[in-house]
């Protein structure tokens, strides 16, 4: 069965097709994962959607850019205090220094936006974060 191309998103939105370039990009973009990664997935667990989210899940370490260099996250979301260490490391110990979050590159529910003291965020990878001190404390 062809795919009507008139309709946006996959026909069965419970499997992956990686023939399809189009249905690679949209399940890569929808997991927030390279191609590669989700070719991978699907090959480790099959098509199923499920599946392929569970193992995404499972082994998933984001690499996050702070400030121009890249550092390997864990998590599938960060706080403000979490970003902010990364970048200055004595945060911890000055937390009366307020700094400005910026990001960019999220996923699509959240792909840009200030984060602020005590909030986090969910992430992607590849994610971009700029941290600047305020002056205020």
């Amino acid at each position: 069965m062809s795919d009507d191309l008139t309709k946006r998103g996959p026909q069965d939105r419970t499997k992956i097709n990686i023939h399809e370039s189009w249905e690679l990009k949209y399940w890569s973009n929808h997991f927030g994962v390279a191609p590669d990664e989700l070719i991978e997935a699907v090959h480790a667990v099959g098509p199923s959607v499920e599946a392929v989210e569970r193992f995404l899940r499972e082994k998933k370490t984001y690499t996050i850019i702070v400030e121009g260099k890249p550092h390997k996250w864990a998590m599938p979301s960060i706080s403000y205090a979490e970003v902010v260490t990364l970048e200055v490391p004595t945060y911890p110990q000055h937390p009366e220094i307020t700094y400005s979050v910026k990001y960019k590159h999220g996923p699509h529910e959240n792909p840009e936006g200030v984060l602020a003291p005590g909030g986090s965020v969910t992430i992607k990878n590849r994610m971009v974060f700029s941290v600047s001190e305020t002056g205020q404390s």
